[in-house]
């Protein structure tokens, strides 16, 4: 099961709240599983030199008005594009 702190940020967060009616828990909480997707921002070029970070996630995480992840890079990005200056850096 995912943690609580992981979800942070999620557009679905706010049923991991005590008194709501899923008891506490999203419901995807259970069978998600943690995994490396690619995040850029929704409003930058996915052409421009660091508009991709690696990151670890819930397979269910979603956020709306802030980034994009992706499963795997684009075809035309190339590994050196990626930004490695914030890679251990937390999600907002």
């Amino acid at each position: 099961m995912i943690s609580r702190e992981e979800c942070h940020g999620c557009r679905d967060d706010h049923y991991n709240l005590p008194g709501n009616s899923t008891e506490g828990r999203c419901w995807s909480a259970k069978t998600a599983t943690l995994e490396t997707r690619y995040r850029i921002y929704y409003l930058t070029a996915p052409t421009q030199q660091g508009a991709f970070t690696e990151v670890t996630v819930p397979s269910c995480y979603h956020q709306a008005n802030g980034y994009v992840f992706y499963k795997r890079l684009p075809d035309f990005v190339r590994p050196e594009m990626l930004n490695r200056t914030k890679r251990k850096a937390e999600l907002p």
